[in-house]
């Protein structure tokens, strides 16, 4: 049977509720992947960095930061126990590759990158591995509620965002929601189980130039 439920990623208790009750029904969990997105306004995508504020900025690093740092603190104690289990997360190609006009997303992602790392390092010794899947973008995932759409200069910078992604994207595509899928599912199999504290590359071959 399948268990689903409308969490606030954002709520310590909320997640760690959410965490037990699936262990009361299963006795175990294997698999903790934190994809999550914010709604919250400010820090859009398109803004550029003298043009926010510091709150703006700094609200994707403390959301993205925070949802990975509740979901992975929920499920380790258990994964502990058991020894073993996976804690995956999920970043975008500004985390590594400078695009401007990106806002705080791009150090969001990075610091995500680190902490997990931070994780494995910790928490190989008990069995448990941890991967962050480093995505292009997919089309349809993409949350409109993160760009700055009111911004006079949203049109030139959108151009100029296309222009550097085909410049520098040798498959010349995004991936495809299944394709980041099908990873997620490899990474957290036993086929994948001599990789830890790494970041999987999923952006179609995107540089930096």
């Amino acid at each position: 049977n399948i268990q689903t439920e409308q969490v606030d990623v954002l709520d310590k208790d909320a997640v760690a509720a959410f965490v037990n009750s699936v262990v009361e029904k299963t006795g175990h969990v294997d698999i903790s992947f934190c994809a999550t997105s914010t709604h919250k306004p400010g820090g859009e995508q398109g803004a550029a960095l003298t043009e926010l504020s510091y709150e703006d900025f700094s609200m994707p690093m403390i959301d993205y930061t925070k949802a990975t740092f509740n979901t992975a603190n929920a499920v380790y104690p258990y994964m502990v126990k058991q020894h073993s289990g996976v804690i995956m997360g999920i970043t975008a190609v500004v985390s590594q590759i400078p695009f401007p006009y990106t806002a705080g997303f791009g150090p969001a992602w990075a610091a995500v990158e680190a902490m997990l790392r931070l994780l494995a390092a910790e928490l190989g010794p008990h069995g448990v591995r941890t991967v962050c899947l480093h995505s292009a973008g997919s089309e349809g995932a993409a949350d409109k509620t993160l760009t700055s759409s009111t911004n006079p200069e949203m049109g030139e910078r959108f151009e100029g965002w296309g222009q550097r992604w085909a410049s520098r994207n040798l498959l010349g595509k995004a991936p495809t929601l299944e394709e980041v899928g099908n990873m997620a599912v490899f990474m957290a199999s036993d086929l994948a189980g001599a990789t830890t504290g790494t970041t999987v590359s999923l952006n179609d071959g995107m540089i930096n130039h």
